[in-house]
């Protein structure tokens, strides 16, 4: 059995957490819960990870690092709204 190592798996629980956090707040502009202006940022947020996937070249450390950055600061201000 091979052993992967801890910082795989922070790294798997962050991937889900964001992953988490922004179909929370994605969920929250289709129910008309959030202003209009930061549902257009989760828009866009969205349209970046739909880009990502199509062209996989995109994704570095530095993409997902910025990516869950956003979608923290995006679920922070949904949480103020």
């Amino acid at each position: 059995e091979e052993i992967i190592p801890s910082i795989r798996w922070e790294a798997l629980r962050a991937g889900i957490q964001t992953a988490r956090l922004l179909l929370h707040i994605k969920a929250a502009c289709e129910t008309g819960d959030l202003p209009a202006p930061l549902c257009r940022e989760v828009q866009q947020v969205l349209a970046d990870v739909q880009a990502m996937c199509a062209d996989q070249s995109k994704l570095t450390n530095e993409w997902v690092s910025d990516c869950s950055r956003r979608v923290r600061v995006l679920y922070v201000r949904a949480a103020r709204s």
